[in-house]
């Protein structure tokens, strides 16, 4: 959970990502963040990594963010995939 009143109070947070990658979304405003990661071995070549992350704002906003990166309601999600072939 987040609550920093303005976007000079943002927050930076630090998460785990998938093999290769990694995230630091900013925050403000009232909400929540939450994100689950998953790793699956299927054999000593094949693996895979998801991350599902989403960020819900409680606050009066109508939109996140603006111009082309602009999303109509008050949840963010994101979605990554990564699979790894070993040769």
């Amino acid at each position: 959970m987040f609550d920093a009143p303005n976007y000079e109070n943002r927050f930076y947070i630090y998460e785990s990502d998938v093999l290769y990658a990694f995230s630091v979304p900013m925050v403000y405003g009232l909400g929540s963040r939450y994100y689950l990661n998953v790793k699956y071995e299927l054999n000593k070549n094949f693996s895979f990594w998801l991350k599902l992350a989403q960020t819900v704002y409680a606050d009066d906003r109508n939109s996140i963010s603006s111009n082309n990166e602009e999303i109509t309601g008050r949840r963010k999600t994101d979605f990554r995939f990564l699979l790894r072939w070993k040769f």
